[in-house]
């Protein structure tokens, strides 16, 4: 019933994801953690823009860890209300991350180099979209630092 009561109140502004909410569910802070999980995940599977905004907010908010079980009863209901509320987060992505899609997508040897660097410096993650802008740009400084020492290296033994 709790969950029903709160997805009442989102449903009915799902076309405008920018205005607050025509009332706040009354239940929300009555909800233990197991249901906050339970209604953040409906909220992804039945809305993208809320799961869009839950990414976002993981992201910036709670360390990038998107498994709402793994998070606390405050920052579940922090979020619920927030997003309720017609609060909407930036999701955090590059514009390279097309680019560095299709690299992977069409060269063995640069996706293997994106996941080496993945596993070091980024957590495990591989998906571009879930690296800033920052990231990116320190393995492409990485990769042009690491193409540099190869190919000095090769001419000065082809000159010597």
């Amino acid at each position: 019933k709790e969950l029903s009561s709160f997805f009442g109140s989102c449903s009915r502004r799902r076309n405008l994801p920018f205005a607050p909410a025509a009332r706040p569910a009354a239940n929300l802070a009555k909800m233990d953690q197991a249901s906050l999980v339970a209604a953040v995940k409906q909220m992804q599977r039945e809305d993208p823009v809320a799961k869009e905004q839950w990414w976002a907010y993981c992201d910036q908010e709670g360390g990038g860890v998107r498994d709402p079980a793994k998070h606390e009863v405050n920052y579940l209901h922090n979020f619920m209300t927030q997003y309720q509320q017609g609060v909407r987060y930036q999701a955090q992505t590059s514009e390279y991350t097309p680019m560095l899609k299709e690299l992977q997508r069409n060269s063995q040897s640069f996706k293997a180099c994106w996941a080496a660097y993945c596993e070091t410096y980024g957590g495990g993650k591989y998906d571009p979209s879930k690296h800033s802008k920052d990231f990116v740009i320190g393995f492409m400084d990485f990769l042009g630092q690491q193409g540099a020492m190869a190919l000095m290296g090769s001419a000065g033994a082809a000159g010597g």
